[in-house]
């Protein structure tokens, strides 16, 4: 599936008196991801993804999840209820699990828990910075193109080393869902203001970059 940013896939899954519709959504923020809950007599809604390969650290605002490559921020949880009621909701970590936690006392259903996945610029430091843009100037996600556990989000506006606006594009893997970068592309012969990543599509296991 490919279109521009933000993109939207969906997938379902039920057990019992549960439903989980889990949704991913690539925009200029980053990845969110989201999970539509529909359940009977639940006072408190816990859903734990595994994590595999990574680190989890707590932070300020929420989790860091890092490998020797970088480090991608997921925070910003928020929940509320079908009458947009908002619920108290935290982040639990450990080694191997995240849990995200929501207080559905009350709550009219389907319930949505919406945290966000992001690479976090601030913390990626020295020879494993990944990113090399200098600000929001330089937009980020202006072309989404995914298919199934592959992400490709384009910055054509990327400076690459001395070579301003070359443009790159960022591959995340999920894994356990979590979004991971897992390779920065950029032209073979760069050059200033080469913009590549303004045309983005993947076909099976090629990404094509125009």
């Amino acid at each position: 599936m490919v279109g521009r940013a933000p993109h939207r896939m969906e997938s379902l899954r039920a057990t019992g008196e549960m439903a989980v519709t889990e949704w991913y959504e690539v925009g200029p923020l980053g990845i969110e991801q989201g999970f539509d809950v529909k359940a009977r007599g639940c006072e408190q809604l816990a859903l734990e993804l595994a994590v595999e390969g990574l680190s989890v650290a707590t932070t300020p605002e929420g989790l860091a999840l890092s490998d020797e490559h970088g480090s991608i921020a997921y925070d910003q949880l928020f929940a509320a209820d079908a009458g947009g009621r908002a619920l108290p909701s935290r982040f639990e970590s450990t080694p191997s699990h995240i849990t995200l936690v929501v207080d559905t006392r009350g709550a009219s259903w389907p319930v949505t828990v919406d945290p966000l996945f992001y690479v976090d610029e601030q913390r990626a430091e020295g020879p494993t910075n990944t990113l090399e843009n200098d600000g929001p100037s330089d937009p980020f996600a202006t072309e989404v193109a995914i298919e199934g556990d592959v992400a490709a989000v384009a910055a054509p506006w990327d400076d690459v080393g001395r070579f301003e606006e070359a443009g790159a594009v960022y591959v995340f893997r999920r894994r356990d869902g979590a979004w991971a970068l897992e390779a920065k592309l950029v032209a073979e012969d760069l050059e200033h203001r080469m913009l590549f990543g303004l045309s983005l599509s993947i076909s099976g296991d090629t990404i094509l970059v125009g």
